[in-house]
C-alpha cells in the first residue's frame, strides 16, 4: 500500500493550484492576424498600414513632414489582408489607442470605418487609399472620433463634399488634413477653411479644385492655416491663386508645384501673406518678370524651390537672389 504524501507536499500542491492562472481564451482569427491577444490598455499607436511607400509610416513623405507614426508594438501585416472584423478587434483590445495607420487598405470601406469610429480617443488616423470608402464611412468616423487632430483621406476616391462637410462640422480640433487626390470641389472648401485649429492642409492633385473653388473663399479667412499644398492641382490659374491668398494671412509655406503659370500679378498678391517663409514652384512656367517680382514682393522668404521650372532667366534669377537676403 502506497504511503501518504507528507503534509508539506500536499500544502505546496494546493498553493500551486490556487495560483495557477487559467489558460487564455483562444484568439479569434482576426486577433491572430493582427497580433492582438487580450487587452493592451497602455498601447497608444498602431501601424497596420499595407506599406507601399505611402501613408504615414516611417520613410513616407507625410512622415517626413511631421505626421507621427510611432508603431505601438502591433505587428504589421504585409502579406495578407484583414477586413472590418479585424479592425473591430482594435477598440476593445486597445482602449487607450490614440494613433492608427490603416493606409493602403484598398479593400476596406464603410464597414471598417464604422469599427474605427468605436476607437473614441483617436488623435491621428490614416485611411489613405481606402478605395471603397464613401461619405457614409467618413461620417461615422467624424461622429465617433471627434477628438481627431490629424487625418489622411488621400486617394479615397469615393469621398465627396458631403463627407468632408460633415467631417469639418464634427471634428473641430483637426490641425492637419490630407485630402490629396480626392473628388472634393468648391462646395466643401468654405467648411474646411472654417476649421478653427487647422494648420496644415494638403490638396495634392485635386482636379475638382479650380478658380471657382478658390474664389468661394472670398468671405472666409483661416488665421490658423500655416502650410498649404496645392501642387499638381492643374485646374487652377494665377487668377484663382491671387483671389485665395487674402484668406490665409498667416501662411508660412505654400506649394504650387506643377500647378499654374507664375505671373507678376500673382506674385505681387503674395504680399498679402507677409509671414511666408517657404515657396515651392517646381515645374511651373515663369512668365516675363515673374521671378523678378518674387525678389520684390517676397523678401521674407527663406526657401524658394524652382526645380524643373521653365522661363527662368539668368538676369531675373540674379535679381531675385540679390533681394532675398534671408535665404543665405
Amino acid at each position: 500500500m502506497a504511503s501518504a504524501a507528507p503534509p508539506s507536499a500536499v500544502a505546496s500542491a494546493a498553493r500551486r493550484r490556487r495560483h495557477r492562472r487559467a489558460p487564455p481564451p483562444p484568439l479569434l482569427p482576426a486577433e491572430r492576424h493582427l497580433g492582438l491577444g487580450g487587452r493592451h490598455p497602455a498601447r497608444r499607436h498602431a501601424d497596420l498600414g499595407f506599406r507601399r511607400g505611402t501613408g504615414l509610416g516611417p520613410g513616407s513623405a507625410a512622415h517626413r513632414r511631421g505626421w507621427p507614426a510611432r508603431g505601438g508594438g502591433v505587428p504589421r501585416t504585409r502579406r495578407g489582408g484583414f477586413g472590418a472584423a479585424g479592425v473591430a478587434v482594435l477598440a476593445p483590445s486597445c482602449p487607450g489607442l490614440t494613433g492608427l495607420d490603416l493606409s493602403n487598405g484598398v479593400d476596406l470601406g464603410d464597414a471598417a470605418a464604422t469599427e474605427v469610429a468605436r476607437t473614441k480617443g483617436l488623435r491621428r488616423l490614416s485611411l489613405a487609399r481606402w478605395k471603397p470608402l464613401s461619405d457614409m464611412g467618413v461620417g461615422c468616423v467624424a461622429v465617433g472620433c471627434a477628438e481627431l487632430r490629424e487625418l489622411s483621406l488621400k486617394w479615397c476616391l469615393g469621398v465627396s463634399d458631403l463627407g468632408i462637410q460633415l467631417l469639418a462640422l464634427k471634428c473641430r480640433k483637426l490641425t492637419r488634413l490630407d485630402l490629396s487626390y480626392t473628388m472634393i470641389t468648391k462646395d466643401s472648401f468654405p467648411a474646411i477653411m472654417k476649421l478653427p485649429n487647422l494648420q496644415q492642409l494638403t490638396l495634392v492633385g485635386c482636379i475638382g479644385i479650380d478658380d471657382d473653388a478658390l474664389g468661394s473663399l472670398d468671405k472666409e479667412c483661416s488665421k490658423s492655416l500655416q502650410v498649404l499644398d496645392m501642387s499638381q492641382c492643374q485646374n487652377i490659374t494665377d487668377v484663382g491663386v491671387s483671389s485665395m491668398l487674402k484668406s490665409v494671412p498667416n501662411l508660412l509655406e505654400l506649394d504650387l508645384s506643377y500647378c499654374c503659370p507664375v505671373t507678376p500679378s500673382m506674385v505681387r498678391s503674395l504680399q498679402k501673406i507677409p509671414k511666408l517663409r517657404t515657396l515651392k514652384l517646381e515645374g511651373c512656367k515663369f512668365m516675363t518678370d515673374g521671378l523678378k517680382a518674387i525678389g520684390t514682393s517676397c523678401v521674407s522668404l527663406r526657401e524658394l524651390s524652382l526645380s524643373k521650372c521653365s522661363g527662368v532667366t539668368d538676369t531675373e534669377l540674379s535679381f531675385a537672389v540679390s533681394r532675398l537676403k534671408n535665404m543665405f
